[in-house]
This record gives structure tokens, sequence and C-alpha cells, in this order.
């Protein structure tokens, strides 16, 4: 069941040999550039607030403290912060992939379901989690958070499978409706459903004690997640939600194939597995009545994502179907010749399915030169700088551009503009500053030629 998974832990390791730049290549891109800078502010400030930025960081928090406990700091150590961090964010979606293969196996056991099928399940699953549309495509545009989010309400309804109304799941889902609190809060009402759900449960089950677990957790849970509700509501508000800077595909076919499995598996369940397979479509549901709320189409960015993280727990239904029929397939008589034929496809499947997490360090994912961008950024002075001219693509002068604010962390909206700009752009950018700086792999008199219209420019060059 967990082999998937095992495999995404296997890769991180295996591309230590790769040069740092290669390795990381993938990582230097998409959002993934704006979380490293979150990161960096936190780490600066040494603490979590929401009095500056509204942005739910609960992960950037761990980053930071990652980067503490190793003696790491953007300012000084840039590479090995970029190195340690696209390993965190790798094991976003390692996560993932277990957490999804052990909510289908669990999803199968409850449905006492017999022989192998948990297992296989479980497999399916987890080997599904490896496909462009839960992996190259989220991990490949940064959407850090959404992948957290999806392991960890995965984790909460596999409590709501084995035990809904104990206090290990009320326990879960409490910690479900803080981390995600602190982490995309659109997601609350499944996680939110699915407490509420256990502490009822609890209290009929074990009256005043019961009463008194869900009290204190209740209190709790709101105390630690209060500064990021307060945030997003006086801050951010519903409105945010008609941003769509980022495209994020929706998996509609695995969304409809998921109903079909959900409905199938609800006819035949009921009860607690029924209760979590109905979970499942809670973020769907959000995600329709927000895009109609603010006036936009289902696919549009914070809607999509919501879609998608449904898509992930639907997983867990269709591999449960798949590995019911073909738990009914062994059964049938059929020759030797036609099973290994059929045998041919599927290893031919896993072997693709296994090598699709190569993609992100053979170059598929990469927008920018990795090795250039973390060559500019090691260069001694580089803070100082207010725009990056290389050889590199386009892209790779914009991302080193943007993560100078993680080499000189300031908390509050970023000031750096976001995207490539002209020429004229950059004119603007050294006019306006008192010390004009330029980080580049260009030779000075090249640079001076190319930005005369700032006179006693200061050139940067990386070695």
């Amino acid at each position: 069941m967990a082999a998937p998974a095992v495999i995404m832990l296997l890769y991180p390791v295996a591309v230590r040999v790769l040069p740092v730049g290669r390795r990381t290549e993938w990582f230097l891109g998409g959002d993934h550039v704006r979380h490293l800078i979150m990161a960096a502010e936190i780490q600066d400030a040494g603490w979590l607030t929401y009095g500056v930025t509204s942005y739910p960081r609960a992960w950037h928090t761990l980053l930071a403290a990652v980067w503490s406990a190793c003696g790491l700091r953007p300012e000084t150590d840039i590479v090995a912060v970029v190195d340690v961090s696209a390993v965190l964010v790798w094991l976003l979606s390692a996560g993932l992939t277990l957490t999804t293969a052990a909510l289908a196996a669990t999803l199968a056991d409850r449905l006492g379901c017999s022989e192998r099928v948990p297992v296989v399940a479980g497999f399916v699953a987890g080997t599904l989690t490896l496909w462009p549309l839960f992996l190259g495509n989220y991990q490949g545009l940064g959407l850090q958070t959404s992948l957290l989010a999806a392991g960890v309400v995965a984790a909460v309804l596999r409590t709501q499978l084995v035990d809904p109304t104990s206090i290990r799941a009320l326990v879960v889902s409490a910690a479900g409706v803080v981390v995600i609190s602190h982490t995309w809060q659109l997601v609350l009402p499944i996680v939110g459903l699915a407490a509420l759900g256990s502490a009822v449960g609890l209290v009929r089950r074990r009256g005043t004690v019961g009463l008194w677990v869900v009290g204190s957790l209740g209190i709790l849970s709101l105390a630690v997640s209060a500064s990021s509700l307060i945030a997003v509501v006086t801050a951010v508000g519903v409105q945010h939600a008609t941003d769509a800077d980022v495209v994020a595909p929706v998996p509609w076919v695995v969304l409809l194939v998921g109903v079909v499995a959900s409905v199938a598996l609800l006819r035949w369940a009921g009860g607690v597995a029924g209760w979590a397979v109905g979970l499942m479509a809670v973020p769907a549901v959000t995600g329709l009545i927000l895009a109609a709320y603010v006036g936009i189409t289902p696919d549009t960015y914070y809607a999509s994502k919501l879609l998608w993280h449904s898509s992930a727990l639907f997983l867990a239904p269709i591999s449960v179907v798949v590995a019911l029929g073909m738990s009914r397939l062994r059964r049938v008589a059929m020759p030797r010749a036609v099973r290994n034929l059929a045998a041919g496809p599927v290893a031919l499947g896993l072997a693709y399915s296994f090598a699709l997490p190569a993609a992100a360090y053979v170059g598929v994912w990469s927008t920018v030169d990795g090795a250039l961008v973390l060559r500019l950024l090691s260069t001694p002075g580089a803070p100082d700088a207010q725009v990056v001219w290389s050889e590199g693509p386009v892209v790779t002068d914009t991302v080193s551009r943007l993560l100078l604010d993680a080499l000189r962390p300031e908390p509050g909206p970023l000031s750096t503009p976001q995207q490539p700009l002209t020429v004229e752009e950059e004119c603007a950018l050294l006019q306006a500053a008192s010390d004009p700086v330029v980080l580049t792999d260009q030779p000075p008199e090249e640079v001076r030629r190319r930005f005369g219209c700032a006179p006693g420019v200061r050139v940067l060059r990386a070695e």
C-alpha cells in the first residue's frame, strides 16, 4: 500500500548525486518563490504574526523553524536554504500520496472488503497521486498550501472511518481545524464538519466526560486558530476569491468518476463509511457555492482548487471500486495467455506512473536556469541589487530578482515587481535608487552600456 509513497521518498535521495542547481531547478519557479520569501520573513521576525500580512502561514512557519534548527538563514546560506526547502516541499506530495493510500485502504476495510482489496485500493490511490493532475500540476505551480491541506484532510477523514466518536478522532479533527485555519481557510468546512460529528458522537458516547473533552479541545482550538480567522475575516474577505492570477487545472474527469464511484459505494455502504464518503464532496460544494456567491466560474483559481481537493479525496472511492473489480476478475476463469497479455499494459502503466515524478528533475517542470539563479544569489552584496540581468531565460532574471527579497526580508506586502521587466522599467528602478546596483553574469562594460540611463550604476558580477 505504501509503495507509491516510498517511491516518492526515494526520489530526493537518488537525486543527491545531481548538482544542487539541477536538483532544485523545479523548485525555483511558480509560487515556490513567494512561499520561500514568506518563510524568510517569518524567520526574520522570529514568530508567526498576522499583524502585517494576513496570508495563512502555518507551512511557512515550519519551513522557517527547520531552517533555524539547521542553522540556516537565506541571507547567508541561500543555496542550502533552497536545497532543504525543495526536499521539504517534495515531502508534501509524498505525504499526500501516503495519506490518500491510507484513506483508500481504510475505506475498503470499513466496507468489509476481503482478501487483498484494501491493500490494492491503497496502492492504486497512491499511484494515482503521482499523475500530473495531482503532482506535476500542483508542485509545478508551487501550490504548497493546497498539497498540505489535502494531506491533512485525508488524515482527518481516515480517523472518521476508523472510529469517528473516539477521543482520538476528535483530537485529530481539532488539530486539522487548527492547521487548516493557518493554511487555507476555505477548506475549513470539511474538517469543521468532521470535528463537529466527532464531538456530537463523543458526547453521546461518554456523557459528561465527553462534554468536558469537547469543551476543552474546542476552546484550545479556537484560541490557537483565532488570529488567522480574524485576519481572513477583517483583512481578506470573501471577495478575494475573485483573484485569478494562476490557472489551476480542475481534473473534471476524476471528479465525475469520483462522484459516480462514491454514489455506488454509498448505495452499498452507509453509517460511518457513508459519512466519510459524503464529506469528500464538501470542498467541491464549497467551491461551487463560492463561485456562485462572488460571481466567478468554477474553474477560477480559488474555486478550482476546492474542486481539486474533492477530486483528490475521490481517489479513495475510485480506487476501492477498481480494487473490487480486480478482485472479481481474479475469480473469473480465463486462459493464462490472456492474463499474461493483460499484465503487460498494467506493468507498463505502473512503470510510467512511478517514472512521472522524475519530470521534476529532468527539466520538464523547469522555467529557469537553476544553477545560474543560485550563483547570482550567492554573489557578495546581492541584496543591494534592484535589477538582475543574465544570459539565462527571462524568467531566470525575474525569479532571481524576486528571491532577493528572501535575502533582505521585510514584513508586509512584497514591493519588488513580480513580472518580467522591460529595459525601460529596469531603468526606472535604478534611477529611483540612491545606490543603483545590477546583479549580473555579463561583462561590466556591457551592463553599463545597457543601463546607461543610470550613470554610476554599480555592477555585481556573479562568478
